[in-house]
């Protein structure tokens, strides 16, 4: 989603987003160059908790076993 720095404080800048809303981003997470007018790509990523990667990868190696138990 594209960003524009609207403005930067000590701490923290405010970002406009493409959908006209406002956020209230951590100036250290900003590029060192960034500056008032600035235009950025924000991106999210999802990481599951490593009990949900637990669960699914157990859950899938049992669906993998069961259908290899209908093979045999």
């Amino acid at each position: 989603m594209e960003a524009r720095i609207i403005r930067i404080a000590e701490d923290y800048a405010i970002l406009k987003l493409s959908n006209q809303e406002e956020l209230k981003w951590p100036r250290e997470k900003l590029p060192p160059t960034a500056k008032e007018g600035m235009s950025l790509w924000l991106e999210l990523e999802i990481h599951p908790s490593p009990k949900t990667e637990s669960k699914f990868s157990k859950d899938f190696l049992n669906e993998i076993l069961k259908e290899d138990s209908k093979i045999s």
